[in-house]
């Protein structure tokens, strides 16, 4: 997970491909979907707007959205972030922002967030599956 940390890391790029594989394996998808310092690293980071693995990030969230713990994103609050439009201090709110500035490639030009939907559909799903 060190690695991650590193955006100057030449091997950050490898590394976070071979999470986003090895993540649909169920008990890795389990490990880093329950993870919470892992969740914040990774909304640390493709929340930063210089972000070069904001992509393979989104595909990361992507893929963990298929885990049930991950839903505690629809009410995961976290400080808000000054570069994105609002001042939301919801995670998946956040997303959405992203995803929303980021489809135009205003918000960081090294992605266009497009796995993001993905994220969205899944705890979507994720919530119709509740009972009222």
């Amino acid at each position: 997970m060190a690695i991650l940390r590193s955006a100057k890391s030449p091997i950050a790029k490898s590394a976070l491909t071979i999470l986003v594989n090895i993540s649909t394996d169920l008990e890795i998808l389990k490990t880093l979907a329950e993870d919470n310092v892992f969740l914040e690293s990774i909304l640390s980071r493709i929340t930063n707007p210089k972000e070069k693995n904001a992509t393979l990030l989104s595909m990361l969230l992507s893929n963990l959205a298929k885990s049930d713990s991950f839903e505690r994103l629809l009410s995961l609050k976290r400080s808000a972030v000054p570069t994105l439009t609002s001042t939301a201090t919801n995670a998946f709110d956040q997303l959405l922002d992203l995803f929303n500035r980021g489809v135009s490639g205003s918000y960081n030009p090294n992605s266009k967030f497009e796995y993001l939907p993905y994220l969205f559909a899944d705890l979507a799903k994720a919530s119709d599956r509740k009972p009222t």
